[in-house]
């Protein structure tokens, strides 16, 4: 299977690459971002709107992206990719997945990730193209206890916040209003990896949409990361106010909004893997909510929310708290069990 906890090949030997990138993300969730010649266009304009810097031959598992076609019975190692990218992966046992803009080709046994993509650069399915290969990478920060979230990410003296909401919401209207020391990482997607130790670290990742909607010439620097300080999911009000949020009720946006990242780049076609998949977001919800606290935040288009934010932050009762106390104080504070309740299932 493609999840963490295989043994993936190691000692890969690049040697006719047209480029690669390297994609560190926290706790072990790095990738080698690579592509055959005559693909590097696209691996470049990702690499730039990432901020990637040039691979150095990391131990991590591989994407790679290659133009030449391979037919349904045909193995893509040895035919297709020769002495390029080949040495350490399996000769055989890869299966395919047509997505019409892109067939992806993988293997239960290791990570890495052949792509055969099928539309030039600049085709209105770039954006799909990009999605689908960065699939994985999605996958695997979900395997290890992590999730994307439609969330701004922003940040104050090395904490992040995340200000979470769906598309439309005042997500990038905030940001543009946060005064400093505020600094704003990202305005529409944060990937949160669980380091395993106590710690959630939160990565911005690009908002595709005003490089593929809005024209706009942006990048993100994803390689950076922060310890997630709150969560706080954001309505829009006439007046602005911080409010608790029950555990249970934080959780089932969270789901949303993490399954909701997943629908465009989506190419698994197993029903079971699927349901792992979701399964473990809801999972992986319940984990982040034990450990940092949320909140609804309630702004409008001129209050100064980021005040009501630095309260939440900063009340004496909470200051130097961990997440687990202060939830167990707000439990108790605001009349709601901090131990619960944990919803069982939940629609989005």
């Amino acid at each position: 299977m493609l999840f963490p906890g295989v043994n993936r090949m190691t000692d890969i030997h690049l040697r006719e690459a047209s480029k690669t990138y390297h994609l560190p993300l926290s706790a072990g969730n790095g990738w080698r971002l690579m592509a055959m010649e005559g693909e590097s266009p696209l691996l470049d304009k990702i690499g730039s709107i990432m901020e990637l810097g040039k691979d150095a031959g990391y131990d991590c598992p591989k994407l790679i992206l290659t133009g030449e076609r391979i037919g349904s019975g045909e193995d893509p190692v040895d035919e297709h990719l020769g002495c390029r990218a080949n040495d350490g992966l399996p000769r055989e046992g890869w299966q395919a997945t047509d997505c019409g803009f892109m067939r992806v080709w993988y293997h239960r046994e290791i990570e890495d990730v052949i792509y055969e993509t099928a539309v030039d650069l600049g085709h209105p399915h770039e954006l799909n193209q990009i999605c689908s290969y960065l699939f994985p990478v999605y996958r695997k920060v979900i395997a290890s206890g992590g999730m994307p979230v439609h969330a701004a990410l922003v940040e104050l003296n090395g904490t992040g916040v995340m200000l979470a909401a769906p598309g439309d919401t005042g997500k990038s209207t905030c940001c543009r209003r946060l005064p400093p020391p505020w600094k704003v990482l990202g305005d529409e997607e944060t990937v949160v990896i669980n380091d395993h130790e106590g710690r959630f670290l939160a990565h911005p990742f690009p908002t595709w949409s005003d490089i593929y909607e809005r024209g706009l010439k942006r990048s993100w620097d994803v390689r950076r990361s922060v310890p997630l300080r709150a969560i706080f999911f954001l309505e829009q009000s006439g007046r602005v106010e911080v409010l608790p949020i029950g555990r249970g009720q934080a959780v089932m946006q969270l789901n949303c909004l993490a399954r909701g990242k997943l629908t465009r780049g989506w190419w698994c076609d197993n029903p079971e893997e699927i349901e792992r998949l979701t399964r473990r977001i809801f999972d992986n919800a319940c984990d982040l909510v034990r450990e940092v606290p949320a909140y609804t935040l309630r702004t409008s288009l001129t209050g100064r929310f980021w005040e009501k934010i630095e309260e939440a932050l900063g009340l004496p009762e909470t200051r130097g708290a961990s997440p687990k106390e202060i939830w167990r104080q707000r439990g108790t504070d605001a009349g709601l069990d901090a131990h619960g309740p944990w919803p069982s299932t939940v629609d989005c």
